[in-house]
């Protein structure tokens, strides 16, 4: 999970602040996706 969130903060930092919601959102997505899959 930390390398998960190492790899997304950078990407956070890129993104506008108005995107962010967003890319949070889609990474929630991602992270309970993965989670369901374990």
């Amino acid at each position: 999970m930390q390398m998960h969130l190492a790899l997304i903060i950078p990407i956070l930092k890129e993104v506008e602040s108005e995107d962010t919601e967003t890319v949070c959102s889609i990474c929630l997505r991602s992270t309970h996706r993965s989670n369901n899959t374990l």
